[in-house]
């Protein structure tokens, strides 16, 4: 396996795994927004992925496939801080 580094320097445990529990909740449902999923399998409200997204410069209603890695990770470190 590949190691997980974070271009900022060392990550603790919960951000690396928030970070995945992101990604995969993002593709587990097909064809779904980023709201939805997130909302759904993490138990966040909407209205904080959408705030979190537009603060991005990203529509509420992106698709995760819609984020590169950087965008990914800022997302998860934005929930983080909603958590």
């Amino acid at each position: 396996p590949v190691p997980f580094q974070h271009i900022g320097g060392n990550i603790s445990a919960e951000q690396r795994d928030l970070f995945m529990k992101t990604v995969n909740a993002g593709f587990c449902q097909r064809r779904k927004t980023l709201q939805n999923s997130l909302s759904a399998v993490l138990a966040v409200k909407k209205s904080d992925v959408a705030e979190i997204l537009e603060s991005m410069g990203k529509s509420p209603l992106a698709r995760i496939e819609e984020l590169d890695l950087a965008e990914l990770a800022l997302l998860s470190d934005r929930l983080c801080e909603v958590l």
